[in-house]
């Protein structure tokens, strides 16, 4: 028997990766600790998907791994994960309960800026930003970036015109 191969009930892991979920068995999902990749389409489809819990241990989420999870509507990270791309959340509830505000925050990432002013301060809080995220037309200046930022993924600002200010605080 293989033993990087796993049967954890909902969802089967290989080799630290998630690589299949069945919604069927649960609607709510804790990622086992130790699982360090979710694969592409892992979750893909699971409309009665509701809750998921990932762990520190997940070091990369492919593309569309959270494809079509339109019920899926808490999504609890750890403090450090930059690791989920809004395009990911598109279908989900989640996503549509947000995509409306200003910003979409999940745990402490702003995943998207969707304000309409041309210059705006960084909630108090976060610690990353991720890809495209302040890429905005008309955007010309970010007043404040919290102190706590410690990760802006690259081409999360650099398409801002000038002038572009931060000030940290």
């Amino acid at each position: 028997m293989n033993t990087n191969y796993k049967n954890n009930f909902a969802g089967i892991i290989k080799d630290n990766t998630l690589t299949c979920f069945d919604d069927t068995v649960c609607t709510d999902f804790v990622i086992p600790d130790g699982v360090t990749t979710i694969a592409a389409d892992a979750f893909k489809g699971c409309t009665r998907l509701q809750e998921l819990t990932i762990p520190e241990s997940v070091e990369e989420i492919e593309l569309g791994a959270f494809e079509d999870c339109e019920n899926l509507s808490v999504i609890n990270v750890p403090d450090n994960c930059t690791l989920l791309d809004v395009y990911d959340l598109y279908n989900t509830k989640w996503y549509k309960d947000r995509k409306n505000d200003d910003f979409v925050i999940l745990g402490t990432v702003v995943l998207e800026y969707n304000g309409r002013d041309k210059e705006y301060a960084v909630p108090d809080g976060i610690t990353a930003i991720v890809d495209e995220t302040l890429v905005r037309d008309g955007l010309d200046r970010i007043t404040c970036l919290p102190k706590g930022v410690k990760n802006v993924i690259p081409d999360a600002i650099s398409d801002i015109g000038e002038p572009m200010i931060a000030i940290y605080y």
